[in-house]
C-alpha cells in the first residue's frame, strides 16, 4: 500500500482555523471536537486518497480535485500521484459556492 505525504497550502490551514474559531463562536467543546475530528480525517488521507469522491471544482477547474466532507465543511485535495502528496487546498463550507463558480451559476440562472 502507497503511503502519501500529506502536506496544507497556507490558505487551507487558515481556513480550518477560521472554521474552528467560527465554530467555538456558539459552541466551544464542539469546536475542539470538530478540529481533532479534522486532524483525524486529515491522517487518514495518507493512504488510499483516491477513495474520495471528486470535488465539484474538477470540472469547472480541469483538474482532478477530490473532496473529503468533514461534518458541515469539505476538505478540498489534489492527489499528486508521481510525487506521493496530497496537497490540502481548501477547507470550505459546504454552503459556499464552488471554487471558480459564479453567483449566477449557484443561483441556477
Amino acid at each position: 500500500m502507497k503511503i502519501y505525504r500529506v502536506v496544507f497550502d497556507p490558505g487551507a490551514q487558515e481556513e480550518a482555523l477560521e472554521a474552528a474559531e467560527h465554530i467555538a463562536k456558539f459552541a466551544p467543546t464542539s469546536a475542539a471536537k470538530w478540529f481533532a475530528g479534522l486532524e483525524k480525517l486529515i491522517e487518514s488521507l495518507h493512504t488510499m486518497p483516491g477513495r474520495c469522491g471528486k470535488a465539484r471544482e474538477s470540472e469547472t477547474l480541469g483538474t482532478d480535485l477530490r473532496q473529503y466532507i468533514h461534518h458541515s465543511h469539505r476538505v478540498i485535495f489534489l492527489i499528486e500521484e508521481e510525487a506521493g502528496i496530497v496537497r490540502i487546498l481548501h477547507i470550505r463550507h459546504s454552503a459556499r459556492r464552488a471554487i471558480g463558480e459564479s453567483q449566477e451559476q449557484e443561483e441556477g440562472q
